[in-house]
């Protein structure tokens, strides 16, 4: 699927497949496959960290995921600039943050939803999480 076909990934969507990519791996810490403390998106042809696992999930092909490997995913992927909404990129920012401090998955996933939240006050709604 070619990535301008992809719907939007919104903050719902970011956020049910952060729940999805998550369950049963709360306690997972990441590590970054080259020894950095940095984001690798794609390592050997497969999602590697939480926010490659998601944007994968949503349909973005690995070829485009790759090539933004080390950059943070406020950068610009080479989608269209609608590809991702400007609510779910503050929420993945937070939770790559979390992530690439150390934190389990769970707790990324909480403290970015929490910092996620403060940020975006009542200009959009956060989406009803799947285990409330």
């Amino acid at each position: 699927m070619h990535p301008t076909t992809l719907p939007t990934l919104s903050l719902e969507r970011a956020v049910a497949l952060t729940e999805e990519v998550i369950a049963g791996k709360e306690d997972f810490v990441y590590r970054s496959p080259n020894c950095r403390i940095e984001c690798v998106y794609i390592h050997r042809g497969a999602p590697s960290c939480l926010v490659g696992l998601i944007l994968v999930a949503h349909g973005i092909p690995i070829n485009v995921v790759v090539r933004r490997n080390g950059q943070a995913i406020g950068n610009r992927l080479d989608l269209p600039a609608d590809a991702i909404d400007g609510w779910a990129k503050i929420f993945l920012c937070h939770l790559q943050t979390w992530q690439d401090r150390g934190e389990p998955w769970g707790q990324a996933f909480s403290l970015a939803a929490v910092d996620t939240q403060r940020q975006i006050g009542d200009r959009h709604p956060w989406p009803e999480l799947a285990g409330a």
